[in-house]
């Protein structure tokens, strides 16, 4: 099992993980994904910043990578963002994995699709686990079409099935989950990894801390339903595990806020913890630290 991490494509995110020491670097692969930003955003600056991040990734393995963070049907000089960023990555060699969703523009469909046989690298499929849970037939036939378009269809392809912050009972993600992959076998979709994903994060300090200069913990329910999913997929197989480290899934850039607080937070166990300061009205941040 490798535990995989969605993190933002940003320079501080990808640096982190030069940081990891040899033996961590085999068991955590990170997630690169786009900083979502307002729709009103200049798109052309904002992917040049995060392929200016990403060069900066030194740890040689292959990466997997999510260009699919702008508004529906977004174009820089008539192309998809898609298209210009993995074209950029294998200018520079970095051959990556890149990440596909179903419900792209047409364009930024087969832009993806191309880059994944160019960078020989795979293709994940990013699904949402709301529409697992909604609509899973639906769901079914988007994954058999995609896999019928690419050129090494199912085994040369993951699946990430991602809940994002989590907004469904537990039981009903482990039923949802655990019968989707079921059907994922009988319509013989044998992918390379399949992985899951999911989110406690809160989006706001005060939702785990209550006051100013207090503590608080969340539990992790996607762990749980993670190792609840992986015993109905069976031991003879693995079921990959995927979060969000400690940043909310709805994180966005550019949002000023005047009542940040200084934050400390980290996962234990099956827990995520929360050291909350104050607003930094009050005191500045760099004092709180």
């Amino acid at each position: 099992m490798s535990y995989q991490v969605i993190t933002k494509l940003k320079r501080n995110d990808v640096q982190a993980f030069n940081l990891l020491d040899a033996h961590r670097r085999t068991t955590i692969r990170p997630i690169f994904e786009m900083v979502q930003l307002p729709d009103d955003t200049d798109p052309e600056p904002h992917l040049a910043k995060a392929l200016e991040a990403l060069k900066d990734y030194k740890l040689g393995s292959a990466l997997t990578v999510d260009l699919n963070r702008f508004a529906p049907d977004t174009r820089i000089d008539g192309q998809p963002p898609a298209k210009l960023g993995f074209a950029a990555m294998l200018g520079q060699r970095q051959r990556v994995t890149p990440v596909i969703h179903l419900d792209s523009d047409p364009l930024t469909l087969r832009a993806t699709l191309e880059a994944a046989e160019q960078h020989q690298r795979g293709l994940c499929v990013r699904i949402e686990g709301g529409d697992v849970i909604r609509a899973p037939e639906l769901m079914m036939r988007g994954l058999q079409r995609l896999v019928r378009e690419f050129a090494y269809g199912a085994p040369g392809a993951d699946l990430l099935v991602d809940f994002g912050k989590l907004a469904f009972e537990r039981d009903n993600i482990v039923i949802a989950t655990s019968a989707f992959l079921r059907m994922v076998d009988r319509y013989g979709l044998s992918f390379r990894n399949v992985t899951f994903a999911g989110s406690t994060v809160v989006d706001f300090v005060n939702e785990a801390a209550e006051e100013p200069n207090t503590t608080g913990s969340v539990m992790r329910t996607e762990f749980a339903a993670w190792m609840r999913i992986a015993r109905m997929y069976g031991w003879n197989r693995t079921l990959h595990f995927a979060d969000y480290s400690i940043i909310r899934p709805g994180y966005m850039d550019n949002v000023p806020n005047k009542n940040t607080n200084a934050k400390i937070r980290y996962t234990s166990g099956a827990a995520i913890h929360y050291v909350r300061g104050c607003s930094r009205e009050e005191i500045p941040i760099s004092t709180q630290y």
